[in-house]
C-alpha cells in the first residue's frame, strides 16, 4: 500500500468534444454493430479460447465509472490521487471509462448483446485515478510512477497507461519495478501534434502502441511514429462507453492502447506464468506485418494478432530459441567428424583451431546483432522529455481520417480533459 496518498494538479484543456450520443437503448444496440475492431481482430474467435478470466488490468487514468451497465461488476475498488474518500470508481472526464470499456466491457441486456464488448470481458479493472481537472505535468508523471507501484503491489496482471508525458528517474524505476515483477505495461505512443513516442511507451520493455485504420494502414493523421513503438492496433472510428450510461466514438492511440491491453489480459489468462518480456516478444513476433517485413517506425512489428499470439504462446519462443541453438551446435560437430583419411594429429589440431575460430566469428556476429537490436528498441527517456504530455487530439470522425485533425478553439478535437485519445 502507499504510505502517502499521491496528489495531482491539472490545468483544464478544453477543445472540441468527441462524437457523443446519449445512451439510449436503441443506440446501445447499434453500438455493438459499429465495433469494427471486434471483427478485424477476430475477438469472437479469441473468446473461444479465453475471455480474460481471473485477470486484473490496472487502468491509470481519470477513473472509471463503475455504474456503467457495460462495466458494472467488473470494476474493483482502487485509489484516487486527489481524495482518500474516493476509490477510482468515478470518472470526472470520461477518458478512463472509455479505455476501460475497450479492455473489459461485457455489454448488457440479454446475453450481454448490447453496448460495448471489450477484448477481455471477464477481466477485472483496477482503477487508479491520476488525472484530475487541474493538470500539473510534473506531478502527474510522478503520480504515474506511484500508481504503477500501487498496481503491482495490488496484484495487477497488466497495466494500461493510455497517456504519455515527460520522463523521470522515478518513473523509469517504477516501470522497471513492474517489469521486474513480470507485470507488462501497455502504453500509448501518443497522438499528433506530438513528434514521436513519449514515456512510458518509449521505455525499454514497455509495449508501446501506435494506431491503425480500418484498412490496416498507419493512422497517419492521428498517431505519432518513431522508435519505441512495439505494435499497432485500431485507432479510428472506435466506439466506447462514457460515464452516465453514455457512448461515444473517437480516434487516437488511447483507444488502441485499450484494445492491446485487453489482448494482454487474454494472454495472461491463457498463459498465467508469462513474463512481461515474453509478452512483449510474443506480441511482436505474432503481429501482422501487413505484407512488410521486420520493423517500421509507424506500425512497429505490425498490427496485433490475438489469435496468432494465443495459439503460439510463450513456449513457441523458447522452442524457437532452442532449435536455433541446436542447429548452431550441430553444425561444428559435423565439421569435426572423422573422415577416414588418416589425418595426422597436427591436422586435427588445425581443424580444431578453425572450428574454434568459426565459433568465435558466429558469436561475435550474434552479439553485434543483438546489441544493434537493443539499441534500436531502447529509448533515451530523457530525450523524450520535451514531448508534450497527454495523448493528443481524439475527435469526431465519420470515416477514416486522412487529413490533419480539425481545428477548433483550444486543442483540436480534444476529449475534454487532459488525457486525450
Amino acid at each position: 500500500m502507499m504510505g502517502r496518498l499521491f496528489r495531482l494538479g491539472c490545468s483544464v484543456l478544453l477543445g472540441a468534444a468527441l462524437v457523443t450520443v446519449p445512451g439510449s437503448a436503441a443506440f446501445a444496440d447499434s453500438v455493438r454493430d459499429s465495433q469494427w475492431p471486434l471483427k478485424y481482430l477476430r475477438i469472437t474467435e479469441a473468446h473461444q479460447i479465453t475471455q480474460g478470466e481471473g485477470v486484473t488490468v490496472a487502468v491509470l487514468d481519470t477513473g472509471v465509472d463503475a455504474t456503467h451497465p457495460d462495466l458494472e461488476g467488473s470494476v474493483l475498488k482502487g485509489i484516487d490521487a486527489w481524495s482518500s474518500a474516493k476509490d477510482g470508481r468515478t470518472d470526472h472526464d470520461g477518458h478512463g471509462t472509455a479505455v476501460a470499456s475497450l479492455v473489459a466491457g461485457h455489454g448488457h441486456g440479454a446475453g450481454g448483446s448490447s453496448g460495448i464488448l471489450g477484448v477481455a470481458p471477464k477481466a477485472k479493472i483496477l482503477p487508479i485515478t491520476i488525472w484530475e481537472k487541474d493538470w500539473n505535468k510534473a506531478q502527474a508523471m510522478k503520480d504515474m510512477g506511484t500508481g504503477i507501484r500501487y498496481a503491482v503491489d495490488r496484484g495487477a496482471d497488466v497495466i494500461c497507461i493510455a497517456t504519455t508525458g515527460t520522463g523521470s528517474t522515478a518513473l523509469e524505476e517504477a516501470v522497471n519495478y513492474a517489469l521486474g515483477k513480470g507485470v507488462p505495461i501497455v502504453a500509448g505512443a501518443g497522438n499528433k501534434p506530438d513528434h514521436g513516442p513519449g514515456v512510458p511507451a518509449s521505455y525499454s520493455g514497455v509495449i508501446g502502441v501506435s494506431g491503425s485504420d480500418e484498412q490496416g494502414r498507419f493512422a497517419s493523421s492521428i498517431s505519432v511514429s518513431g522508435h519505441g513503438i512495439s505494435v499497432a492496433a485500431p485507432a479510428v472510428n472506435i466506439p466506447y462507453a462514457e460515464p452516465e450510461r453514455g457512448y461515444g466514438t473517437g480516434r487516437g492511440t488511447s483507444l488502441s492502447t485499450g484494445l492491446v491491453s485487453g489482448i494482454a489480459a487474454l494472454l495472461k489468462a491463457k498463459y498465467p506464468t508469462i513474463t512481461a518480456s515474453q509478452m512483449l516478444e510474443l506480441l511482436e513476433a505474432t503481429a501482422d506485418k501487413r505484407g512488410g517485413v521486420g520493423y517500421s517506425q509507424q506500425l512497429g512489428y505490425g498490427i496485433v494478432d490475438p489469435i496468432a499470439a494465443l495459439t503460439k504462446g510463450p513456449a513457441s519462443l523458447t522452442a524457437s530459441a532452442s532449435a536455433s541453438a541446436s542447429a548452431a551446435a550441430s553444425s561444428p560437430a559435423a565439421g569435426d567428424a572423422k573422415d577416414g583419411s588418416g589425418s595426422s594429429a597436427s591436422n586435427r589440431v588445425l581443424v580444431g583451431v578453425a572450428i574454434f575460430g568459426g565459433f568465435t566469428v558466429v558469436i561475435a556476429i550474434l552479439v553485434i546483432s543483438l546489441v544493434g537490436l537493443a539499441r534500436r528498441r531502447r529509448q533515451d527517456s530523457l530525450s523524450q522529455s520535451g514531448s508534450p504530455g497527454p495523448l493528443g487530439p481524439p475527435g469526431p470522425s465519420s470515416g477514416p481520417s486522412t487529413g490533419p485533425p480539425g481545428q477548433s478553439s483550444g486543442p483540436p478535437t480534444q476529449f475534454g480533459g487532459p488525457p486525450r485519445f
